[in-house]
């Protein structure tokens, strides 16, 4: 249905597959398919519509809107909701790291050079921080991850 839709270019399907997003589970295929759709559509229009349902949204509705809203110039709330998963989510850092970098937002540096220091930090979320921080402009210390599981078994060393 959603690609018949869009091959008809039916513009009142916006409210609908962003309706989709907004009840969304974790695993949702028809979720992902009304994401994939809102991509080839206008991102303003998108962005209004989705803006007035994030507060509403469960956090999967809002992992799914991210894909779409989290870009240069977006939202402040989208930033910050960003900014404050990368710092209180430890377990999906990589994601909300990715996110920030896309975002391109420079306020984030400071927040992304404090996590790139901790202690506890993950080769792949230490990957996917430092990728931020290059892509804002910065530079990253180098840690020594050849013995953190993870680098191992990325690299074939296990």
């Amino acid at each position: 249905l959603i690609n018949l839709l869009l091959q008809l270019e039916y513009k009142p399907a916006l409210k609908y597959y962003c309706d989709i997003i907004f009840r969304s589970i974790e695993h949702d295929d028809l979720a992902d398919a009304a994401v994939d759709a809102l991509k080839q559509l206008d991102g303003a229009e998108v962005e209004r519509e989705l803006m007035s349902l994030f507060d509403e949204a469960s956090d999967d509705a809002k992992y799914r809107m991210l894909d779409l809203l989290a870009v240069p110039n977006c939202d402040d709330k989208i930033f910050e909701y960003v900014l404050h998963k990368l710092t209180e989510e430890k377990g999906m850092r990589e994601i909300f790291a990715y996110y920030i970098g896309r975002i391109d937002d420079s306020r984030a540096l400071p927040f992304l050079h404090d996590i790139s220091e901790e202690e506890d930090l993950d080769y792949v979320d230490y990957m996917e921080i430092r990728n931020a921080i290059e892509r804002l402009g910065g530079s990253c210390i180098e840690r020594d991850y050849r013995n953190d599981p993870l680098y191992a078994k990325i690299h074939g060393d296990i």
